[in-house]
């Protein structure tokens, strides 16, 4: 007999999550979609809104946002049908981040704060940390952003929860550049970078990467924030599935900010950059350590 319907599902889901944090999208979405199909066919409604939630990821990873919301309000409408208060908070802070991502604020904010209560409500720490983190990320008043961002990374450290701290580290350190404050910000950028590393998650470090070169020109080091840029930038424009557009757009204009500011120089050391892999542009960051 072959392998139930729903086990395979599950299997498929759990390979497919593996792959993502790996990079390997294309193999990570077809999984996704074989798991979605299996999931169907068990009939079992919790399995098919897991399915369901994980395109809504990879699909979001991907910048194909119109296509991850009703990937998502899937998930939602089987989590409250079920009922599975966990997933239901859960989707909603993700329908929350699509809605960020695109810098529509309001709704963003309107789910994160639904996801929000609902996770104080059935007591789940972590996800209160994450609809925190994510509530700071849309608000426009930067000492209420502060305080959520760092009343969630207070949590995630007491959890030991290494990728939210990661995260939340991220999120603390986007607030301080914007303040102005790019010196209290690099440590951050770095403990998150070297958090990633360890993990071997491989997007959300071309990420961090690619924060890293902004606060580098914020930090008036234009050599080393072209060195990250252009190897990110080379990195992502390999890969099947590249960085989100907002990312790649960021790397762009800090590549031209720097090479702006370097003058002459700027393209014998671009030209170097592009040949650096992502781990020697971790080294290029992890370099500059302030006085």
């Amino acid at each position: 007999a072959g392998t139930p319907p729903r086990l395979r599902a599950k299997g498929q889901a759990s390979l497919a999550a593996l792959l993502k944090d790996l990079g390997y999208w294309e193999q990570s979405m077809e999984l996704a979609e074989a798991s979605l199909e299996a999931s169907r066919a068990s009939g079992d409604a919790q399995t098919l809104a897991d399915a369901s939630h994980l395109k809504g990821l990879l699909l979001r990873e991907a910048g194909r946002f119109e296509e991850a919301l009703p990937a998502f309000r899937e998930a939602l409408r089987l989590a409250q049908q079920i009922p599975d208060r966990w997933g239901e908070a859960t989707t909603l802070n993700d329908i929350g981040i699509v809605y960020g991502l695109q810098h529509h604020n309001e709704p963003a904010r309107t789910y994160f704060l639904q996801s929000l209560e609902l996770k104080r409500t059935i007591g789940d720490e972590q996800g209160v940390a994450y609809a925190l983190g994510n509530l700071a990320v849309v608000a426009e008043d930067d000492e209420e952003a502060l305080r959520w961002l760092y009343e969630s990374l207070e949590i995630k450290r007491r959890l030991k929860d290494q990728q939210g701290i990661a995260t939340g580290l991220t999120n603390v350190a986007n607030r301080l550049v914007r303040l102005g404050q790019p010196r209290e910000a690099w440590p951050l950028r770095l403990e998150s970078l070297l958090i990633f590393h360890r993990m071997g998650q491989v997007v959300p470090l071309a990420q961090v990467l690619a924060d890293c070169a902004d606060t580098l020109l914020a930090l008036q080091l234009p050599a080393p924030a072209l060195r990250v840029a252009a190897a990110v930038q080379r990195w992502s424009d390999e890969r099947p599935v590249p960085l989100p557009l907002g990312s790649r757009r960021a790397l762009a204009e800090s590549i031209e900010r720097a090479r702006s500011r370097l003058g002459p120089e700027a393209e014998a050391l671009y030209q170097e950059a592009l040949a650096l892999s992502l781990e020697q542009a971790c080294e290029a960051a992890l370099e500059v350590q302030l006085a």
